[in-house]
């Protein structure tokens, strides 16, 4: 028998390991102390870099408690998440503690890291999944989808499904400093330095490599480019800022390129990736695949907010785009900025997203705070 401290309004998350999704969401729930408890280890059984890298961020949170994972049987939860990385993640022990405290849960929703490769792939890992978890898995009553979300999967036939709405780097959501500098106004018809700029680590997927490989080589045979590694060069004709080379840009070069350029390049990294949403906030437009659409929860229309890169598996389709984008005249990229600054009004704006995200999750909207004086910021 559990015995609890009958807390009514407890949100709990049980996570295996911390990443950015995780965090979005803890971002978006802690609206006073108290409201969120997260169960989760400083350290865990594995090398994972989002783990190390954003735990600490959590860890100075005032509005959360941080708990281990047996501190859990005190608490009665209204809703309670549980993540499911590739498969479960958790010692035998963890397992016990997360088996026991499940049932008592008002409400429970899964945060489920599909990132498994192919789409065959993700089927067979699921059918494992229903097999082995069947009775951990009928318990769920909602599965939020943390990277890719396919239109049909083997649990979207017995579960309520939906994305998390992905929202900006993990280092400018819990900088208010940066998160003000980052929502700053700027002019959609003023001319920008950068035709388009494309930045990360290529090296996260073999097929990323070999994507960024291909593109660069292009780029550098076509007549009246410029290609540069960042904002402090220049160069005759259009400049592109290819910065994908495995030197990560500094978050300040990074907005600043962003806040410069007419299109971004968004390659995924392993799975997903934060630039559209980061680029529409920037005013930047963003070149998006197919496949990432549904992540953002954002009514992408090609041609008005973003360039689509469809089939994206293939590179030719991404060459495509990029030229589509080289081809575009100013006014005609004047014009989608007008929209992307509608967009980011209506939907990306801080108290807008996180009132759809909470509304998502099926809490109220009313409760978000606003960030203060976005509005007020100047006019780049």
């Amino acid at each position: 028998m559990i015995t609890t401290h009958h807390q009514p309004g407890v949100i709990g998350l049980f996570a295996d390991s911390v990443g950015a999704g995780l965090a979005t969401l803890v971002k978006v729930l802690a609206d006073s102390p108290g409201n969120v408890v997260l169960f989760a280890r400083k350290e865990i059984g594995r090398r994972l870099m989002d783990h190390e890298a954003i735990y600490p961020f959590l860890e100075k949170l005032e509005s959360i408690e941080l708990r281990d994972y047996p501190d859990s049987a005190e608490f009665q939860f209204d809703t309670l998440y549980v993540t499911w990385a590739h498969s479960l993640c958790f010692t035998a022990e963890d397992r016990a503690v997360l088996k026991r405290i499940l049932p008592h849960a008002k409400r429970k929703v899964l945060l489920y890291d599909g990132n498994f490769g192919t789409y065959r792939d993700m089927l067979k890992q699921q059918l494992r999944n229903l097999i082995s978890e069947f009775d951990l898995l009928r318990q769920m009553d909602a599965i939020c989808y943390m990277t890719v979300y396919p239109k049909r999967d083997l649990f979207s036939v017995v579960k309520r499904r939906f994305p998390l709405s992905v929202g900006p780097n993990i280092d400018l959501l819990y900088d208010s400093g940066k998160l003000l500098e980052f929502y700053a106004e700027w002019n959609p018809n003023a001319p920008r330095q950068f035709a388009i700029s494309c930045s990360g680590n290529k090296a996260t997927s073999v097929w990323r490599t070999e994507l960024v490989d291909h593109l660069e080589q292009g780029l550098r045979k076509s007549p009246g480019l410029t290609l540069v590694e960042d904002e402090s060069r220049t160069g005759p004709g259009k400049v592109i800022v290819w910065s994908v080379n495995g030197r990560r840009l500094n978050l300040a070069a990074y907005v600043d390129i962003l806040s410069q350029s007419d299109f971004v390049l968004c390659i995924p990294g392993t799975s997903w990736t934060h630039r559209p949403f980061e680029s529409l906030v920037r005013g930047a437009i963003p070149i998006i695949d197919e496949n990432n659409l549904r992540i953002h929860d954002v009514p992408w229309v090609d041609g008005e907010n973003c360039l689509i890169v469809r089939q994206p598996a293939k590179k030719e389709s991404w060459a495509v785009a990029i030229q589509r984008a080289l081809a575009l005249r100013q006014p005609e990229i004047f014009k989608m900025r007008e929209r992307v600054r509608a967009l980011r009004e209506e939907w990306l704006l801080p108290a807008a997203f996180s009132a759809r995200l909470r509304s998502k999750l099926g809490f109220s909207p009313a409760m978000v705070q606003p960030q203060p004086a976005l509005v007020s910021q100047p006019i780049l």
